[in-house]
């Protein structure tokens, strides 16, 4: 695995994010954690789109995403 699990925050609202370290470079990360199994395929199409431009989009307000993939049936979505 690229990333470890270090937290697992417990708020209402955290509860699909968790906070990992890059094995490489030992630096922390927030992961959040979509599961796509209950989606259609139109969906899921429209969710990899929105991730291709959260990657690109470079503005102070937004938080910068450093990669993306699927886990299982999860997609992960890596973000500073």
């Amino acid at each position: 695995e690229k990333y470890r699990r270090i937290h697992i925050p417990s708020g209402k609202w955290e509860r699909n994010v968790i906070v990992v370290q890059n094995m490489i470079d030992r630096k922390t990360y927030a992961m959040k954690v979509i599961n796509t199994s209950g989606l259609n395929r139109a969906d899921k199409e429209q969710l990899l789109e929105e991730v291709q431009i959260h990657k690109v989009v470079s503005h102070p307000f937004i938080i910068l995403c450093k990669e993306a993939f699927m886990d299982k049936k999860c997609l992960c979505i890596v973000m500073d």
